[in-house]
């Protein structure tokens, strides 16, 4: 069978909260109650003790007012109540109050059938929304469903006590009897400001009579039972209460003449008021039997503290034939502490304390009264849900903006400390690219530079006649060379043999430019190189030219040598006969040979060289 959801989840919902609340009242074991009437304040402490709820005590201290004071003020009693509280040395804790009848109205309702908390809460605030006398955001309701109130049964005459009452009806299967209880607002306001006046801790405000009700019940066992009545006489009014199954029923409130609320000493004796007191309890019978569904009253208790309690229990048994009696706290609470005379006021503070104590709690608590379900407003929630949706997008959205934007500026970052890194090393970076651009210019002309180097270096004469300070090329294929030489002939020499190896020479220019090494003239020969090299150079033989001397070697060569006396060498001869000049040992060589000419290059004797042949090649 498919499970209706939308049915079963406030069912789920209502029955826990059910169930928290009863927790919460099942961990609470022990309970003060407060009562103040009559300028007495009545203190009664209830405690759990083997999982049954006691009395263990209670105390009655009388108020003590300022001069000019206002006893209706919430603050003042508040302060008259802290000031009786202290000579009692009780430890408060949380306590409980209850409101007095004639500021609660109270009235039956018939619903229809309902198992949910909030439906019936539901019902029951538009049923009395209707009848209050002022608004209902000025009220705080609370009700109590009546057990066993949905079957009907025959009613007896309250007041004959046979036979079904006159005008009673039974009542339709099905229906939901309720019990409703309502109070202004500012009655609440006042009892709170007077436990924060008195600095006391309000848990929870009950009604007194049903307080009462749960007293008597407590000190008269035969009272949980059927359907009894409790009369309570109290100063200038009287208070008809029903009780069926230990439920309350009915409740009302009569007032007596001002002449006949005397003391109690006077009253005990005053035939007028008890007769004024059987009056307002026929009154009060008369219309509880218009009430629809009501029961037979099989016992009535009279409470009170004027002394007439007795005289009153007896005029109404001979007035109605049920019994009566008088209720009498003391015998039921032998076992506490505190002044047994004072007991008979206290009902409703001992019903208080016992009502805080039971596991469903007080049937009517204005402080946390049962409210209905908030009503949905199906077109605000969806629209709420759209601007949750539109809500949902937007985030969304701002969101991968921010992801992106947080990528964007990491990749920023990044990119500008590259930058930075790029701008330190600018120079370095001009510096290579100008010489790759040289490089691959060199390489666009189509030479091969190093092999032209090789043939030069075996072309050029030896160290001790010639080195080579200095190498630029030129931008039409020219090289420059910057030369150290000793005699004019050998710059000759060197261009001839340039010219018959294929290179273009232009005139040198020789200048005299002396060194440290001996070398008397610099010469600059400019060589145009060719395009295509004709010279094999697999087949290239170099002299063996020894690169270094030893010092004493070096100190020999460069001396003169001795020339006989009275005789003076040819120039030209004294210049053939000179030996080579040292070489500067920080000169290195012009260029390296091949690899393929490695071999050749020891320190073998070699053959004379020969002259090249026509076109720069070597005769074979």
């Amino acid at each position: 069978m498919a499970l209706n959801l939308s049915n079963l989840l406030p069912k789920l919902t209502a029955r826990q909260s059910e169930a928290d609340g009863r927790s919460q009242r099942k961990r609470r074991t022990s309970i003060t109650a407060l009562d103040i009437e009559g300028g007495w304040l009545h203190v009664v402490q209830a405690a759990i003790r083997g999982g049954q709820i006691r009395i263990v005590r209670h105390a009655a201290a009388a108020l003590e007012w300022e001069p000019g004071a206002n006893p209706e003020d919430a603050a003042t009693l508040g302060a008259a109540v802290a000031r009786a509280w202290k000579p009692l040395r009780i430890v408060p804790g949380p306590v409980v109050m209850g409101v007095p009848r004639a500021q609660v109205m109270l009235r039956n309702l018939e619903l229809p059938p309902a198992q949910r908390p909030a439906e019936i809460a539901a019902m029951v605030h538009f049923q009395v929304s209707r009848d209050l006398p002022f608004r209902l955001d000025e009220a705080l309701l609370d009700f109590k469903v009546l057990a066993g109130a949905d079957t009907a049964s025959p009613m007896a005459n309250p007041l004959a006590g046979e036979g079904p009452a006159l005008g009673s009806e039974a009542k339709p299967a099905g229906k939901t009897q309720v019990l409703a209880a309502v109070a202004r607002r500012d009655t609440v306001e006042h009892y709170l400001t007077l436990a924060k006046a008195a600095g006391l801790k309000l848990a929870g405000l009950g009604l007194r009579s049903l307080a009462s009700a749960r007293a008597v019940e407590f000190c008269h066992r035969e009272a949980a039972g059927g359907c009894v009545a409790l009369v309570s006489v109290r100063g200038s009014e009287v208070i008809f209460d029903v009780l069926r199954d230990r439920a309350l029923v009915y409740s009302r409130v009569g007032t007596l003449p001002a002449t006949l609320a005397v003391p109690a000493d006077a009253a005990a004796n005053d035939p007028t008021a008890i007769e004024s007191t059987v009056l307002e309890v026929v009154r009060s019978l008369h219309s509880y039997e218009n009430a629809e569904g009501h029961g037979h009253i099989v016992r009535i208790f009279v409470a009170g503290a004027t002394g007439a309690e007795a005289k009153i229990a007896a005029a109404l048994s001979q007035r109605f034939a049920v019994p009566a009696q008088v209720v009498d706290p003391a015998a039921a609470l032998r076992d506490a502490e505190g002044d047994p005379g004072r007991l008979a006021t206290a009902l409703p503070a001992i019903g208080l304390a016992l009502g805080a104590l039971d596991p469903d709690g007080f049937p009517f608590d204005f402080l946390n009264p049962k409210r209905p379900p908030v009503p949905r407003d199906r077109r605000r929630v969806r629209r709420l849900g759209l601007v949750a949706a539109a809500m949902t997008v937007v985030l969304g959205v701002a969101g991968l903006r921010t992801h992106w934007l947080r990528q964007r500026e990491a990749q920023r970052a990044e990119v500008q400390q590259q930058v930075g890194l790029a701008t330190k090393n600018l120079g370095a970076y001009r510096l290579v690219r100008g010489q790759a651009r040289v490089l691959k210019d060199w390489e666009g002309g189509g030479h091969n530079w190093l092999d032209h180097l090789a043939l030069l270096s075996s072309l050029l004469p030896p160290s001790d006649e010639l080195y080579v300070t200095s190498i630029s090329t030129g931008g039409r294929n020219t090289l420059t060379l910057t030369a150290k030489v000793r005699r004019g002939e050998i710059v000759d020499r060197l261009s001839a043999t340039l010219r018959a190896a294929g290179y273009d020479v232009k005139p040198p220019a020789i200048s005299p430019a002396g060194d440290r090494f001996g070398y008397p003239f610099q010469a600059n020969l400019e060589i145009a190189v060719p395009v295509k090299l004709t010279n094999d150079l697999d087949h290239l033989e170099v002299e063996s030219r020894p690169l270094r001397r030893r010092p004493a070697e070096r100190k020999a060569a460069s001396a003169p040598p001795p020339s006989p006396p009275h005789s003076t060498p040819a120039p030209a001869a004294s210049a053939a006969a000179a030996p080579p000049a040292p070489v500067p040992a920080e000169i290195a060589p012009v260029a390296v040979a091949p690899a393929k000419r490695a071999a050749a290059l020891d320190e073998r004797p070699r053959r004379g060289r020969r002259p090249f042949g026509p076109g720069g090649r070597r005769p074979q």
